[in-house]
């Protein structure tokens, strides 16, 4: 089953996000996520259509990308602090 997760304000820098996960149900999917990018991240849905992504223009992101993204800022925010 695909999995479409999605991404509050906060969670990732500029455009509004989401990505897709492969999982067996959505545990699978839950720790698949978690694994790859942790707990910044919002929702996550059945369908394209359940999570908005036309109605609110959401821009796809591998999730290999979304995890490089999340590692670079989460470095880049403690050197700052």
């Amino acid at each position: 089953m695909k999995f479409i997760v999605t991404f509050g304000s906060g969670h990732l820098p500029g455009i509004a996000y989401y990505t897709t996960v492969e999982a067996k149900n959505e545990g699978e999917a839950r720790e698949k996520i978690v694994e790859a990018i942790g707990i910044k991240w919002a929702f996550m849905y059945m369908s394209e259509k359940d999570a908005g992504v036309r109605k609110h223009n959401l821009t796809y992101m591998p999730l290999e990308q979304v995890a490089n993204l999340v590692y670079v800022a989460y470095n880049y925010y403690q050197k700052e602090n």
